[in-house]
């Protein structure tokens, strides 16, 4: 196989060291790998394999390379940069995750956050929500791979500030931060403790955010246009611990997130009857038609 031939060239060449590879400040570097422990791979741009990787369970650092098209091989163990060896490729991307211990965020800063907003994910307003709880979700190393990304919007986590674990959902974004809780959450979490700051535990779940589908289900983005042919706003909510990493108008092309919101940007010809598969971190698909997405006209709002 190509990674048992990596592997063998990796054995008995002497000229492959980790002395040339710049980092350059980063946590990913061109032309260079890991050695072996792989926990899986994903036919994907190399662009969307670090975040394939924070989103994959017990995936702690990553390599990509233009096999077949562009393949992230994701990979566990403890590993530092300096175990990175050069590799005579220079297309090749390697990576490291800031992994907590358990695969989930200790110790987190947790502060408190007085807004009544929809926040960076604009959530479709429905009545039908699991949680009550919010959290703005930072990007600090504390949170491991919960740190925020367009792909954390909508997700169920529990977080325990030593009165019990409850469930938020994330519905924001604290770039730079931890955990940011909304009004009701901090009082509900800390006891009715006083605004500030405290240190807690958070792990994600694999509930839903919406009790009114027993599984997936797409959803326009609240602002965007339903009828509008040539431009679509879409997510997909309700898939447990499972990230959504990608998402395709089969036969017409690729979606990219729409800044730091979970809804994909389709800027071309689209039809009802054209469906949207979307990619998982667990390489699974889920595929709707788009006159099956879901068109709201408001987003929820926390506090």
């Amino acid at each position: 196989s190509p990674r048992m031939f990596l592997a063998l060239l990796l054995v008995f060449s002497p000229t492959f060291t980790n002395a040339a590879i710049d980092w350059n400040g980063n946590n990913w570097a061109f032309g260079c790998d890991f050695r072996n422990h792989d926990i899986g791979n994903a036919a994907i741009p190399g662009e969307q394999c670090g975040g394939r990787c924070a989103a994959t369970s017990g995936c702690t650092h990553f390599t990509w390379t233009t096999y077949n098209g562009g393949t992230c091989w994701m990979k566990n163990g403890d590993v530092l940069q300096t175990d990175a060896f050069e590799t005579n490729d220079k297309s090749t991307v390697c990576g490291v995750i800031n992994i907590a211990p358990g695969g989930s965020g200790g110790d987190v800063l947790t502060t408190f956050h007085g807004g009544f907003e929809a926040g960076a994910c604009k959530l479709p307003a429905d009545g039908s929500y699991t949680v009550q709880y919010a959290v703005a979700l930072g990007n600090v190393p504390a949170l491991g791979n919960l740190k925020y990304t367009n792909s954390m919007c909508g997700h169920i986590l529990t977080v325990n500030c030593g009165n019990g674990d409850v469930d938020i959902i994330v519905m924001n974004s604290n770039l730079g931060g931890g955990l940011d809780l909304y009004g009701s959450t901090w009082n509900r979490v800390t006891n009715n403790a006083s605004p500030g700051e405290k240190f807690c535990s958070v792990r994600m779940t694999n509930k839903n955010m919406l009790s009114s589908s027993g599984g997936p289900i797409c959803f326009y983005e609240p602002d965007s246009e339903k009828n509008n042919p040539y431009f679509k706003l879409l997510a997909l909510y309700n898939t447990g611990d499972r990230q959504v990493v990608s998402a395709k108008v089969e036969g017409k092309g690729s979606g990219a997130f729409n800044g730091v919101q979970p809804y994909f940007a389709f800027n071309f010809l689209t039809s009802p009857d054209d469906r949207v598969t979307f990619g998982l971190s667990d390489g699974s698909t889920y595929s709707v038609k788009i006159a099956d997405c879901v068109k709201v006209n408001a987003s929820q709002m926390w506090k």
